[in-house]
């Protein structure tokens, strides 16, 4: 590394002392050693460097890789006079002025006689700057921003004094390391334990908007962001709605949150719908497609990240967390992120199962009580023909034993038929017998032996019909005693039925918890 100069340095004075070169470089430790983050340490290592080196205005620029400028975060200088003037923080490209250089360069730049950042600073009341230095703080060939150093009055520049400087950038570049590692574990920490929260919260969740809700507030409480937004899918109107919030990052801010709606690929929410992936906005206020985007300048949000929320392979929803500061999102915290909306996503899937299943359940018991009141219809049906059964039976044994008797009757009145055929016989006889006296008689006879023939006739008639009566009667008792036997297996499979459909409720009842 070499230093660059406009002009030869000009020597006006003997260098310090090397045991004043140690005192400063022991007065930069000092201060690095207690120091938390890289706007802590760099201001630590200038305020030092200025008050050992007497330097008039030492500053802290910040290079910011989203939109590749440098950026200044703090400054100190010693006239009490001179009042910084009002206006925006002060940003460099890439190769401007001896900040933008330092930075481009990866080296120290050293301009006398520039006052450019000085009348950004002061204004009109600017002082004429003699020296200006810019000192890159890199490490591993990145750098992470720029010191700067101006002496209104010109500075002896040396060698030694450069490698001071250059000892100076090394010190701050190894606590920077140092703070680097030690953020990333914290970091990592803290991102375990924000899904090792959401794990724990979700999981006792049996309701969607409570799972939500923990969600939104376990996720902003972990990480430190002022807000947070769930925003559900309008199937119907193919948009995404605001359903819920968390934590108050002003009026203004809520109330367009409230009435906004995104169409996929439109805004931080509808890109992440879109992408069904993470969506990281470092600057809200620069989204030229989000509604929410003139708000967020005058709430003073700076950062947003949106995750999406997918359920069946389908994003129901997106949630989105905001900050007043510039949140830096790495690889570890974006898949921190992913995991928790992983999380979230597993729980609502989880929470519809069981609805569905409470639903498919609280049917079958329906069903199962329909059926069952059709199996004791059938069942009283059932008893109904088998008391119709038995009767039948009844009375054709009745019948049966009726025909009997028919039959005994007739068979009396066909031996009666028979008598009196051979009465009727032995008068026909004795009526020849008496000759002309008896012929009456014989008309007699003749008449009772034919009656005697019809009656004959007639009991035949009536054996055979019996005997079919019986015989039908017969058959028919058979049948019913089979209709009998299969009511009863009928009866016996619907207890069987009715049992399992017992079994089948308490199961569901079961499942249902109660």
């Amino acid at each position: 590394m070499r230093a660059l100069f406009n002009k030869p340095p000009q020597v006006t004075e003997p260098l310090p002392p090397q045991d004043d070169e140690i005192a400063v470089l022991r007065t930069v430790m000092a201060a690095l050693e207690t120091s938390h983050g890289y706007e802590e340490a760099a201001c630590a290592a200038i305020n030092a460097a200025c008050c050992a080196l007497s330097w008039d205005l030492c500053s802290v620029w910040r290079v910011n890789h989203d939109t590749n400028k440098l950026i200044m975060d703090a400054s100190s200088h010693r006239d009490p006079s001179l009042e910084p003037a009002p206006g925006e923080k002060l940003t460099l490209a890439k190769g401007e002025g001896v900040l933008g250089r330092a930075w481009e360069r990866h080296e120290i730049i050293i301009e006398e006689n520039e006052a450019t950042i000085l009348r950004h600073f002061f204004g009109p009341s600017a002082p004429i700057g003699a020296t200006h230095i810019g000192l890159p703080i890199s490490h591993q060939g990145r750098i992470y921003g720029v010191l700067s150093f101006f002496a209104y009055t010109p500075w002896i520049i040396t060698e030694r004094r450069i490698e001071l400087l250059k000892c100076i950038g090394d010190l701050l570049s190894t606590a920077l390391e140092r703070i680097r590692y030690s953020a990333i574990s914290q970091e990592q920490a803290q991102s375990a334990n924000a899904v090792n929260s959401v794990l724990r919260e979700v999981t006792q969740t049996t309701e969607e908007s409570t799972a939500i809700q923990t969600a939104l507030d376990t996720i902003r409480h972990e990480f430190n962001w002022e807000y947070g937004s769930f925003w559900g899918l309008d199937e119907k109107e193919n948009v995404l709605r605001f359903v819920i919030e968390s934590g108050d990052a002003g009026e203004e801010f809520r109330q367009v949150t409230h009435n906004s709606t995104f169409a996929k690929g439109v805004g931080v929410a509808g890109r992440t719908w879109a992408s069904n992936n993470l969506v990281y906005e470092p600057d809200l206020g620069q989204v030229t497609d989000c509604v929410r985007a003139p708000a967020a300048q005058r709430a003073g949000v700076r950062s947003g990240v949106c995750l999406p929320v997918v359920v069946d392979n389908k994003v129901v929803g997106t949630m989105d967390f905001f900050a007043t500061r510039t949140i830096d999102l790495n690889d570890t915290r974006r898949e921190a992120l992913r995991n928790t909306a992983f999380l979230v996503s597993h729980a609502i899937e989880r929470i519809r199962g069981t609805q569905r299943i409470s639903e498919a359940a609280t049917h079958l018991l329906d069903s199962i009580a329909e059926v069952e009141k059709e199996v004791h219809s059938a069942r009283t049906i059932a008893d109904e023909a088998a008391r119709i059964t038995t009767d039948a039976g009844r009375i054709i044994k009745e019948l049966d034993t009726s025909s009997t008797e028919i039959g005994a009757v007739v068979k009396t009145i066909t031996a009666i038929a028979e008598q009196t055929n051979l009465l009727a016989l032995n008068a026909t006889i004795e009526a020849a017998r008496a000759g002309e006296a008896g012929k009456g008689f014989a008309v007699v006879a003749n008449e009772v032996k034919e009656l005697a023939h019809e009656t004959s006739d007639a009991t035949d008639e009536v054996n055979l019909k019996v005997g079919r009566i019986q015989s039908d009667a017969t058959n028919v008792s058979s049948t019913l005693d089979e209709v009998s036997a299969a009511v009863e297996r009928i009866n016996t499979a619907q207890q069987a039925i009715a049992a399992l459909l017992h079994n089948q409720t308490d199961v569901t009842r079961a499942v249902l918890g109660g």
